[in-house]
């Protein structure tokens, strides 16, 4: 449970048009943005 919701705030952030963070630029979520 907590590592989907952590999931999910990161890709909701990334999502939200912070992509300038550098603590959620990770291989994964920059692929999914």
């Amino acid at each position: 449970d907590n590592l989907v919701s952590d999931s999910s705030k990161k890709f909701k952030i990334r999502k939200g048009g912070n992509e300038d963070m550098p603590s959620f630029t990770e291989p994964n979520l920059a692929d999914v943005h």
